[in-house]
């Protein structure tokens, strides 16, 4: 319960940082959808908001100028990341599609395992991003094996943040209005802070 409870505290954190410069975060979050229009400029696009909310994480107010900034900074890996995840996605998609519309007897439960995959792939993509910008060596593989040392050694603090991060992403993408108020920069901010979080305190 003392996890949970570290959990719940992390997006108090969260959204408190986010609301206190809910200006800044908001017009992040609407330079990241213009960008994300290009389909090629996602990735891109969120690593800029990454960038500039370890700025914020920090007590840095750095705003669209830290955003793309990071833009420009990660270009190569962020493709390279997001080109990742697209083949992932579509798969995950494409599996979720023929079980759905198939009679196989197993079909369901295949539904049901493949949805918990994608949404395992998913915090696990959300921590590991944070991991990219936390750790000093600047390594998507790096990143990938810090995020899979956080989700096994600190599981019970990652599942609100991360459970929360996966809700906002869905209606971002359902309903549009949580984009449009800022929900890209929310959770990269919880995802920042999740991770600060298993940081042993500096000296």
């Amino acid at each position: 319960m003392t996890d949970i409870r570290r959990g719940l505290q992390v997006i108090g954190k969260a959204f408190s940082l986010w609301w206190q410069d809910w200006s800044n975060q908001e017009l992040v979050s609407l330079a990241f959808i213009l960008l994300s229009l290009t389909v090629l400029g996602f990735a891109p696009a969120l690593f800029g908001v990454f960038h500039q909310a370890l700025d914020l994480t920090s007590g840095i107010r750095t705003g669209i100028a830290g955003w793309w900034e990071g833009v420009k900074l990660y270009l190569k890996d962020s493709l390279l990341w997001g080109l990742l995840n697209l083949i992932a996605m579509a798969i995950f998609a494409f599996t979720l599609w023929f079980y759905a519309n198939s009679s196989f007897s197993l079909a369901p439960y295949l539904v049901i395992l493949i949805s918990v995959l994608a949404l395992s792939w998913f915090v696990w993509q959300f921590i590991s991003l944070a991991c990219y910008f936390l750790q000093v060596e600047r390594s998507l593989k790096l990143a990938w094996k810090n995020g899979f040392a956080v989700l096994f050694t600190e599981p019970l603090l990652v599942l609100l943040p991360g459970l929360l991060a996966f809700s906002l992403m869905l209606l971002s993408i359902r309903f549009f209005i949580p984009l449009m108020i800022g929900s890209p920069a929310l959770i990269a901010i919880l995802g920042l802070q999740c991770v600060q979080a298993t940081l042993p305190p500096e000296a």
